[in-house]
């Protein structure tokens, strides 16, 4: 990529200036740090760099000025940087109910493999709030946790 134009100290600005001219309307204008940002970084400065700070744009101060994209600006038409598209709709999703804890039953750990069960749903300081199962042991935990259900 080329090598970035070292540029005079930064008088301040207003972005976006328009671009005075005297011939007749070109549509040209001086690119916005958003312009310029939307154009990859290895065309930045073919696109928008002026070397000697001298084509009717103000120089630009921002932090990163020069190595992320030109302080000083040519005027481009409006076309040389894209105009994002507008932002597609969220889709909807129908309400779904609203999950709490709750306890699991017997069906809900015997559902689950084994070798996850104890991962799940072992509380073993047996005091998470949910009744002891008594039909525990090696294919469930006695004592269970809360699931979200």
């Amino acid at each position: 990529s080329p090598e970035p134009t070292p540029c005079p100290p930064p008088a301040p600005t207003n972005d976006p200036t328009p671009f005075p001219t005297n011939e007749p309307t070109q549509g040209l204008h001086c690119p916005t740090l958003q312009d310029m940002n939307a154009v990859p970084i290895s065309e930045r400065w073919q696109k928008f760099d002026c070397p000697q700070c001298n084509c009717g744009c103000p120089q630009l101060s921002f932090p990163d000025c020069g190595e992320t994209a030109p302080c000083c600006r040519k005027p481009v038409a409006p076309t040389v940087a894209p105009t994002p598209a507008p932002p597609t709709p969220e889709p909807t999703l129908p309400p779904s109910p609203a999950l709490t804890l709750q306890c699991p039953d017997t069906n809900d750990i015997l559902s689950t493999p084994l070798e996850q069960r104890w991962t799940k749903f072992d509380c073993p300081t047996c005091d998470c709030g949910c009744p002891r199962n008594e039909s525990c042991g090696e294919n469930m935990p006695c004592c269970v946790k809360k699931i979200l259900k």
